[in-house]
């Protein structure tokens, strides 16, 4: 009964697919899995416990995915598991040393644990790869201005 109703929930997010906000609005492709897309749709959500669920389960399958590791770091965030969220950002950024949306998000979440160097030091490195700036370097950039007003 379980299964049907995860398979259920999975299919409905599948389905009801749209543009994901939260989280960055990664391109799709054709080689994305039911998994990595309904865990995108539940992020848009904000059903961030599903999302970690299936992008657990996704990680199991596609561990060399960095956009994979990166979402599964911001839907931790979200639930306020930031030791799990630093270990995906990290994985995510082994993967992918210039992965943007893992640099911002990973400087979030060093704003949000107080660690004000770390954070400088990935919108160092936002800036060092996006010279004529991104929205990745845009978006730290706010938060950690934000930050040092507070």
């Amino acid at each position: 009964m379980l299964k049907n109703l995860y398979v259920s929930i999975v299919l409905v997010l599948s389905l009801s697919a749209g543009t994901l906000y939260a989280a960055g609005n990664y391109s799709s492709s054709s080689s994305d899995s039911m998994n990595y897309k309904s865990a995108k749709n539940a992020i848009e959500n904000e059903n961030f416990t599903l999302a970690v669920g299936l992008l657990r389960t996704e990680s199991m399958s596609d561990a060399s995915n960095p956009d994979v590791w990166n979402l599964l770091g911001f839907a931790s965030r979200k639930l306020g598991d930031y030791d799990k969220s630093k270990a995906a950002y990290e994985k995510a950024l082994s993967l992918d040393p210039n992965h943007k949306r893992a640099l911002e998000y990973m400087g979030e979440l060093y704003l949000t644990l107080a660690n004000q160097e770390a954070a400088m030091d990935l919108l160092k490195r936002l800036k060092a790869l996006c010279p004529g700036g991104c929205d990745e370097l845009t978006a730290l950039q706010k938060s950690y201005n934000e930050y040092i007003a507070n």
